[in-house]
């Protein structure tokens, strides 16, 4: 998935910026990323997940922001973040919710973000 990432990333020319990766898990895409030279952060809705990721990020000596949280109500201002990543989260979520993850999603990202 990180190669995916990487690799759709650098067709857009996207090599920095602020990052938002929804259902980041254990945090294994995002620490991917930030050892890349990203400003990451990452949400996931299992407290569990959250505690690994956090984890690693001080195992790997990184920097990354991991909290708790739903991907259908998030908790980061308008306009935030240059790109948003969704590596394994949007397949789960169905019906309003769904509509709601990808609105949230637009609103966070600033005005020329990528998603």
């Amino acid at each position: 998935m990180v190669k995916v990432i990487s690799e759709g990333m650098n067709k857009q020319d996207i090599s920095s910026g602020k990052i938002l990766e929804l259902g980041c898990g254990d945090g294994s895409v995002s620490l991917e990323m930030e050892s890349k030279g990203f400003n990451i952060f990452g949400i996931d809705i299992a407290p569990i997940a959250i505690e690994w990721a956090k984890s690693k990020t001080s195992r790997q000596k990184a920097y990354a922001e991991f909290e708790v949280g739903e991907v259908t109500n998030l908790p980061y201002p308008d306009n935030n973040f240059d790109v948003v990543v969704d590596a394994s989260c949007s397949h789960c979520i169905i019906g309003e919710d769904r509509r709601q993850f990808f609105a949230e999603a637009h609103r966070i990202l600033k005005p020329n973000g990528k998603s």
